[in-house]
């Protein structure tokens, strides 16, 4: 029953993670820096939609049926890697082409903020997914999404960002250990094979 339910435990940690990454920031920044967050963070859920069409969605079937069960995991991260950069430099392109045509986008900075967590929040959702693939304990997707929104809400709660720019900072800052442990599993299983 216990191992049953971690799969909940762990989308009430994700759910209410971003609902409450929704709702510190309404709360804490301008209205116009409200704005920008929202598009942003929209962009994050459009990047993350994306990956669930690409590659998220066959990972059961393949993963399971693969001989080299290890090989494919190691493949679908770099294909992951591939598509997260490949989405981050189109967010970059579109910002300046809306910087020319409409005269409206988000400063360099800050632009270079969303594109680190869009791939860093990216490689912590890989990580809470291959975790419910590869069966890492009945808990690594837990383990994933704590490390990952815990010392997020904590963050926000105690520093209460004012700008978009400090926002940002705080998601990244948040995402880093996780992805690091990530990235450090992805290296060892590439030696292994």
């Amino acid at each position: 029953m216990k191992n049953k339910l971690f799969p909940f435990l762990e989308q009430a940690i994700v759910s209410g993670g971003n609902f409450l990454t929704i709702m510190f920031c309404a709360r804490f920044l301008r209205t116009v820096e409200q704005g920008h967050f929202l598009i942003a963070y929209s962009i994050y859920f459009g990047v993350l939609l994306f990956s669930i069409a690409a590659v998220y969605s066959a990972l059961p079937i393949i993963y399971g049926k693969s001989k080299q069960d290890d090989n494919y995991l190691y493949s679908a991260f770099l294909l992951h890697v591939k598509l997260t950069g490949i989405v981050s430099i189109l967010l970059l392109g579109s910002n300046s082409i809306a910087g020319f045509f409409i005269g409206s986008s988000f400063s360099y900075d800050i632009v270079i903020l969303i594109v680190f967590f869009i791939i860093l929040q990216q490689f912590s959702d890989f990580a809470r997914r291959v975790s419910y693939v590869k069966a890492i304990g009945n808990n690594g997707a837990l383990f994933y999404s704590s490390l990952t929104f815990i010392p997020r809400i904590l963050l926000l709660y105690i520093f209460e960002p004012s700008s978009v720019f400090n926002v940002f900072v705080i998601l990244n800052l948040a995402s880093f250990f996780p992805v690091s442990i990530l990235v450090f599993r992805m290296f060892n299983l590439k030696r292994k094979m």
